[in-house]
């Protein structure tokens, strides 16, 4: 009895996680299909994408150097792969 219970709960916790990996991966390539025609710089780590950048940089001499490479409409990534949009 105490077993099938468990076993219940491990199918549950399963299945609950399987759903947010699902979403995840979904939201990741829905934001990465709506951002690809913007242009701006490429991500130099996975985990912290520009923020380590921009973070220990001067304040906003990173975001001046995209304007004038990229134009007045830049994307760039934040933590963890999260999508940016920045606009003078």
């Amino acid at each position: 009895m105490l077993i099938s219970i468990l076993y219940n709960l491990a199918l549950i916790a399963l299945g609950f996680n399987l759903f947010i990996l699902a979403r995840y991966v979904l939201y990741f390539v829905s934001m990465s299909r709506s951002f690809r025609h913007i242009p701006g710089p490429k991500a130099p780590s996975l985990l912290w994408g520009e923020e380590w950048d921009l973070y220990h940089g001067s304040p906003g001499a990173l975001y001046i150097d995209w304007h004038y490479r990229f134009g007045k409409l830049v994307k760039f990534t934040g933590a963890f792969g999260v999508r940016f949009l920045n606009h003078p």
